[in-house]
């Protein structure tokens, strides 16, 4: 492929430059901008700082009302452990309540309480305007464009996996 600024085919130092011409430094950017505000806290028209993890949990405990522990280890792909540690952290801060659950008296239920209702209609809000920025940037394209374009950030987070496989196996190598 051939730059068309500089008569010259592109080459490993030009791709990845900090400029509005590198696509690849676009999409990197565009990811760690996203990553950046996701790490901050929000409240989420509450009282209390709610972090990235917390309120996907919430929203896991939410959609799944009276959900145990295990189940809801399982729907988050992650340990009992990690799962009670997460829910006693959303207790704590008044998000959702463990209450004996009425048809397995031996178990413990999950439920949001009002506060982490409203934390999660507030979350659902945060992603209907991030929707909304998406489609207003991709409206004044072509329907094949669209489609490009999803294509394109597909293949790139099914690669991506691949270019962190090979990173890590060289950087044990190289140990």
């Amino acid at each position: 492929m051939i730059d068309k600024n500089v008569r010259q085919p592109y080459n490993i130092h030009m791709i990845y430059r900090k400029d509005n011409k590198s696509l690849a430094y676009a999409v990197l950017n565009l990811a760690e901008n996203y990553l950046r505000q996701e790490k901050e806290t929000r409240y989420y028209g509450t009282d209390v700082p709610i972090f990235y993890s917390e309120i996907h949990v919430l929203m896991e405990i939410v959609d799944h009302p009276g959900i145990h522990i295990n189940g809801l280890a399982e729907e988050l792909d992650v340990t009992k452990a990690s799962a009670s540690e997460m829910v006693k952290k959303l207790e704590k801060k008044g998000l959702v309540e463990k209450r004996i659950d009425e048809r397995k008296l031996s178990k413990l239920a999950v439920y949001a309480t009002d506060k982490g209702k409203l934390a999660h209609e507030n979350h659902v809000k945060y992603h209907d305007r991030f929707e909304q920025m998406i489609e207003k940037h991709v409206s004044s394209g072509t329907a094949a464009e669209v489609a490009f374009l999803l294509k394109f950030l597909h293949n790139v987070v099914k690669d991506l996996d691949k270019v962190n496989e090979v990173t890590v196996h060289q950087e044990k190598q190289n140990k």
